[in-house]
């Protein structure tokens, strides 16, 4: 998938244990123009969040969530899987889309899978 797709989910799975959804946003993003990568990464996060926030993120699972071990709730999870790491205003502005995705009951979480 692409970081310019932002009204596409890009991938979607449930953890082993059943208590954690965590919906995945490539970021194939090349080029050193960073406030663009940042603007499409909100975007694109905007779009993940709307996503759970109108419930369409149950109606996509390709099995039900069971509720784990005397858990009540399902942690969502969005998980930036990144080509190349953020810059140091990147990972500013990383900090603030967690808050953004925490003050919604979401995790946000950044992985550099390879690249430079």
């Amino acid at each position: 998938m692409r970081l310019d797709r932002s009204d596409v989910i890009d991938f979607i799975g449930v953890s082993k244990s059943g208590d954690r959804v965590v919906l995945t946003l490539a970021d194939d993003f090349e080029g050193p123009d960073q406030g663009l990568r940042c603007s499409m990464l909100q975007e694109k996060v905007h779009h993940y969040l709307d996503f759970v926030a109108s419930g369409q993120v149950w109606e996509h699972l390709m099995r039900p969530v069971p509720v784990g071990q005397g858990r009540s709730t399902v942690i969502v999870e969005i998980l930036i899987a990144a080509k190349h790491d953020l810059d140091g205003d990147g990972r500013r502005f990383l900090a603030e889309l967690q808050g953004v995705a925490g003050s919604e009951g979401v995790e946000l979480r950044f992985k550099r899978l390879g690249g430079s």
